[in-house]
């Protein structure tokens, strides 16, 4: 049904977050490290991100036209950035699917970056 999805990779500091849509805005779905049972500091574990991605790939085998994705990554540290960006073009590669394009969104605050009081 669907030809390309946008899937948005959130990242904190005690969880990830998976946010798939549509080109429209509508939301397919969306899951959480933690609702895998993941529990605390276990939540930011590779662990917990293999299984978030396994879960991802399979719901969008299920969806039968998925063709093509583009991924946003959201307050990403540079090396772990890496890591998963690998992860999830090695898995998209072995079942088929195409990557469009990225974008990588910072919003982590830096030195001298905070609103004046």
């Amino acid at each position: 049904m669907l030809k390309i999805v946008i899937i948005h990779i959130k990242i904190y500091r005690n969880n990830f977050f998976v946010i798939v849509s549509d080109t429209k805005g509508k939301l397919v779905f969306s899951k959480s490290s933690g609702s895998f049972g993941f529990k605390n500091s276990l939540k930011v574990k590779s662990k917990a991100f293999s299984s978030l991605l396994s879960f991802v790939v399979k719901i969008l085998l299920n969806k039968a036209k998925v063709f093509k994705v583009f991924l946003k990554f959201d307050a990403v540290k540079k090396a772990m950035f890496k890591e998963i960006y690998n992860q999830w073009v090695k898995r998209f590669r072995r079942h088929k699917l195409k990557i469009i394009g990225f974008k990588v969104l910072n919003k982590i605050p830096h030195n001298g970056c905070r609103k004046n009081k």
